[in-house]
């Protein structure tokens, strides 16, 4: 028997358990995975600027 990716509700056509309205069958991370390392390269300033009229 071949294992179906689909939820439940999908197949049976009916409205998600929990309200959802779209999902995904591609799980890119789990719980407890190391984080990727991200970010900007070199120092960073932020500045406010107001007035930009």
């Amino acid at each position: 028997m071949k294992q179906s990716n689909w939820p439940e509700w999908i197949t049976a056509e009916k409205e998600s358990p929990i309200g959802r309205q779209s999902f995904t069958s591609w799980r890119p991370w789990k719980k407890g995975d190391p984080l990727l390392e991200s970010g900007l390269l070199g120092p960073v300033t932020l500045r406010v600027m107001q007035g930009m009229e």
